[in-house]
């Protein structure tokens, strides 16, 4: 069981992610700056990472790829699937900025390693495929017939892993991976195993884990066939013309609502989802 703490600024209860002990939504409470400049300041740079990272390509990309189809959210996976733009444009992205700068700075890393080990030119990095000809799948890195996917994590997160195992805390990211690796076995590569490298967002190499597990094409082609079985929910809903049934798709409503792009902070329970989000929970 993953321990709570409660929101410092709403009160609500709360399962820390990323470290944070505030919802993302939420107004972080007392951290005004020295001064009237200084606060200027903090505005002027937050708005600037704030755009910067909303015109990135992972945040312009429409298409479901393999970190959407592992959602335990019926609803978000639907909405990913129906290419409804993202709602929730207040939440903190400075963690995905940190993942994004250090993917980018793994995928250089390999590159420099084949060059100046011509004997050992293994790394095959940043892979573009195509999931089961549908869902385009962006792969960190290939090496010797395992598929490894980095993941960036706070401190908390990184604790959680080492005590309670990548199984337990991170489902999802093995689910991920498994997907990567069928998307790799369909492009004809051989594979045997998957593995995940998590990278502390603050500290050293030393805090480095790693999991590695053996590929299991049952795992993706199961995950890939409640996808499809979403999508032909939403068929039978006529969801676009009817954007009102999306109340009608299941949902998993929880602490990490927040981190959706599709959760509409402004909407109420009772009004229910719709093409313009979810209240979440």
């Amino acid at each position: 069981m993953i321990p709570t703490v409660q929101c410092q600024a709403c009160g609500e209860p709360l399962i820390q992610v990323d470290g944070c002990v505030v919802h993302p939504d939420c107004p972080l409470p007392g951290m005004s700056g020295f001064d009237q400049e200084a606060d200027i300041l903090k505005e002027r740079v937050t708005n600037m990472v704030r755009y910067a990272s909303s015109q990135q390509p992972r945040s312009l990309q429409t298409a479901a790829g393999p970190s959407d189809l592992v959602s335990e959210c019926d609803r978000r996976v639907g909405y990913k699937l129906a290419g409804i733009s993202p709602v929730n444009l207040t939440w903190d992205p400075w963690p995905a900025v940190v993942g994004t700068a250090a993917h980018s700075w793994l995928e250089n890393a390999a590159k420099i390693w084949n060059r100046d080990h011509p004997e050992d030119n293994t790394w095959h990095t940043e892979v573009e495929l195509v999931l089961d000809g549908s869902f385009p799948a962006h792969s960190d890195l290939y090496l010797d017939g395992m598929v490894v996917d980095y993941k960036t994590k706070s401190a908390a997160q990184m604790a959680l892993i080492k005590r309670l195992g990548a199984t337990a805390v991170v489902p999802g990211a093995i689910k991920q991976v498994q997907l990567y690796g069928y998307a790799f076995q369909q492009a004809g590569y051989p594979v045997q195993r998957v593995g995940l490298v998590f990278l502390p967002r603050s500290g050293s190499l030393r805090s480095m884990m790693t999991w590695v597990g053996q590929y299991d094409k049952k795992v993706a082609q199961e995950t890939l066939s409640r996808v499809y079985s979403i999508a032909i929910r939403l068929n039978e809903l006529d969801i676009i013309s009817n954007p009102h049934r999306w109340e009608q798709v299941d949902a998993t409503p929880g602490n990490a609502c927040g981190l959706c792009s599709l959760y509409s902070p402004d909407k109420v329970l009772e009004s229910g989802a719709d093409d313009a989000g979810c209240p979440g929970r």
